[in-house]
């Protein structure tokens, strides 16, 4: 019906930004002990016991991570309890969060519990 041809691997959700893996979503109820790396991004709304690193992290209400967090983007609504490295920090208002953090940008909400150690990108 149409004569152009739509090269379906050109199509870019998320404001055009390519997305390369689905997100990953870790729901309620399970509990992981070990170390977690994605290609993609990873919703949190379990607990884990260990390290996460990908390219963006968001660690829901019901989440909670014991151990490291390092991606471009991470945003927290649940608690961390561990060091977090990361281009873009959002804290919500609900938030648990004790460590030391890198940061490139960070935003805390009021409400937030942080009891944390704050080192900009590049120091």
């Amino acid at each position: 019906m149409f004569s152009k041809n739509v090269d379906k691997s050109d199509i870019r959700p998320h404001g055009g930004k390519t997305v390369d893996h689905a997100p990953s979503i870790l729901s309620a109820g399970l509990t992981i002990d070990g170390d977690l790396n994605s290609e993609g991004e990873l919703q949190i709304d379990c607990v884990i016991r260990g390290n996460v690193t990908a390219p963006a992290v968001v660690i829901g209400t019901q989440g909670s991570v014991t151990g490291n967090v390092t991606a471009q983007d991470v945003t927290i609504l649940g608690h961390v309890y561990g060091d977090i490295k990361a281009g873009d920090i959002r804290c919500s208002s609900g938030s648990r969060i004790s460590g030391n953090v890198h940061y490139g940008s960070i935003n805390v909400e009021p409400g937030a519990r942080i009891a944390i150690s704050l080192t900009p990108a590049g120091a």
